[in-house]
């Protein structure tokens, strides 16, 4: 893996960001310099706004990551993540929280991510916390819960092998500019989709995150705890925001959650609330964070 693209912007600290830049500020500028790119005057205004909303709890720290899915482009010249290289130039430039702000490009399934270098060392330490030390023991109740699929079985199970050594690269890569890259790409075997996948719930911070070891459908047919994280403004008349704005949604078969207490929904509601509100409300978020919890049962889970 190999930074490859850099900005002369220099590596910031939360403590040093300007203090006056609150959501619905960087919200708006976000917006803006999107709707400037050349490459996305075709999008409609409302999937920009989507992207804005999501790059701004990014950037904000209120959130890990943000796997890039809005919307495609029809610029045949240049690729998707040469846009959003451009675009994030064009940011760092602008709004300082964007300075701890890196694309992660991972090519073998083409997933492109806007990640927070400080919530991603964050990430790291916690799946750390589930892998078992040398007795056997594993640590303190993990935020983040691994579950196997397997083609018999579903269960709980370590984080995958790759998973911990993909962060510390990733990190160490990082780490040792003096200048933060703007991208940096990832090389994941294509024959290991458990590792991205599950990678990409930790950085969108599911507290479930699947480890498939075959090719699929997964989850076909299983009665699934479904949860879903809804932004909802106060006074949808006052701020300018999107009055909603979904910021997540994940699943668990209800049959592991059914035998592990930190899996029963009253529990994973916590955990969200937890991990979020208190970054919405520093944020200046002028609104709340809404958990809705419901069972589904589907015929395949895209992971």
């Amino acid at each position: 893996m190999q930074p490859t693209s850099r900005t002369e912007v220099t590596r910031a600290q939360p403590e040093q960001l300007q203090t006056d830049w609150t959501f619905p500020a960087i919200y708006f500028a976000t917006a803006s310099s999107l709707q400037s790119l050349p490459s996305f005057r075709h999008v409609s205004r409302e999937k920009l706004s989507q992207a804005a909303m999501d790059m701004t709890i990014v950037a904000l720290g209120i959130r890990t990551g943000y796997l890039f899915d809005a919307f495609a482009i029809r610029d045949k010249r240049r690729s998707l993540k040469e846009v959003l290289v451009e675009c994030l130039n064009s940011l760092r430039k602008g709004i300082p929280q964007f300075a701890a702000i890196v694309l992660l490009h991972e090519a073998a399934f083409e997933q492109l991510f806007f990640v927070n270098v400080h919530r991603l060392h964050q990430r790291h330490t916690e799946v750390a916390r589930n892998v078992p030390t040398s007795t056997g023991a594993a640590g303190p109740v993990p935020l983040v819960t691994f579950i196997q699929l397997g083609s018999s079985n579903t269960e709980i199970y370590p984080p995958p092998p790759q998973l911990l050594p993909l962060f510390a690269d990733i990190l160490s890569q990082l780490d040792r500019e003096a200048v933060l890259p703007l991208e940096v790409s990832l090389s994941v075997d294509t024959q290991d989709m458990g590792t991205m996948v599950a990678f990409a719930a930790c950085v969108l911070d599911f507290p479930v995150a699947y480890d498939p070891t075959y090719s699929g459908p997964f989850l076909a047919g299983v009665p699934l705890d479904v949860y879903e994280c809804t932004l909802e403004l106060d006074d949808p008349r006052s701020a300018g925001l999107p009055e909603k704005h979904v910021m997540l949604k994940f699943s668990c078969p209800h049959s592991v959650a059914e035998s592990t207490a930190e899996l029963h929904a009253e529990a994973v509601i916590r955990t969200l609330k937890a991990r979020f509100e208190g970054g919405l409300a520093e944020s200046g978020y002028p609104g709340r964070m809404v958990v809705r919890h419901s069972m589904e049962t589907l015929d395949r889970v895209a992971l």
